[in-house]
């Protein structure tokens, strides 16, 4: 079974960093993150507009390229991360997390009996679909799945500590455009309540033993801040952001020799 190289170094400490995958999902997407030296692949289900068969093909590629496949789903139903997590998921991020019973669910919907009630699925993407004995399959494939929560609230903050006593979360991500949101600061990064929020996950992670990070801020400064204080998983790139910052640099960039060479 394909394993988790994600998980594993979150639960070493170690930083991760993800590219994140919303408009384009051809699954070349996979070799270049693996190429660039990226840990997981942040597949967006919640946003993003491909279908499932393109989003499991991301994640088949990923497995292949040594990317750990994490999807972004939009909500609880069962068949939302189900379908992912048989054809080629290695960890599923569930946005919008607020109540002790959201966690439940995760643990319900991500893991096969006796911890969860997920349903055996036969022939697995993350095992190559190779014959495997319901015993190895229930016990490998729980190991390998990363289970991770999004908080984008004021009231998911209060209410961490609760959550994750559960015991179920790897990991919290901080939907960083959602909070401010909430928190009435958008987009200010260095605003007072959007920093004290985020000390006071990243205080209850370390207390709970559960890695944290952080989603939708690509700003080197804040970036470096915060694995600064301990956050390990960083979605710090997307191919809509790399698109809008990328291009127009290089344009300006290659004008600027351009004129350079006529003077």
């Amino acid at each position: 079974m394909h394993p988790n190289r994600t998980k594993e170094k979150l639960q070493r400490g170690e930083p991760t960093y993800g590219h994140g995958v919303r408009f384009f999902a051809g699954p070349e997407h996979a070799r270049f993150a693996a190429n660039a030296g990226f840990d997981f692949l942040f597949i967006d289900s919640e946003h993003g507009c491909f279908t499932l068969k393109e989003g499991t093909a991301l994640c088949r590629a990923a497995l292949d390229a040594g990317v750990t496949p994490v999807v972004r789903v939009c909500g609880f139903d069962h068949h939302l991360c189900t379908q992912y997590l048989d054809n080629g998921a290695q960890g599923i991020i569930f946005p919008h997390i607020e109540t002790i019973d959201h966690v439940k669910l995760i643990e319900r919907e991500l893991f096969f009996p006796p911890r969860g009630g997920r349903s055996l699925p036969g022939p697995m993407a993350i095992n190559d679909f190779l014959p495997i004995s319901h015993k190895e399959l229930g016990e490998q494939g729980n190991k390998a799945t990363l289970a991770v929560g999004m908080i984008e609230s004021p009231e998911a903050v209060e209410r961490l500590d609760d959550m994750l006593a559960l015991g179920v979360l790897d990991a919290v991500i901080v939907g960083a455009n959602d909070l401010s949101m909430t928190l009435g600061v958008p987009g200010q990064w260095q605003s007072a309540p959007f920093v004290d929020a985020l000390n006071r996950i990243v205080a209850s992670c370390k207390k709970a033993g559960v890695a944290s990070g952080l989603g939708g801020v690509f700003v080197l400064d804040i970036l470096r801040h915060w694995v600064n204080e301990g956050m390990t998983m960083l979605y710090c790139m997307s191919d809509g952001s790399a698109l809008i910052q990328y291009p127009a640099a290089r344009l300006k960039e290659i004008k600027q020799a351009v004129a350079s060479n006529a003077s």
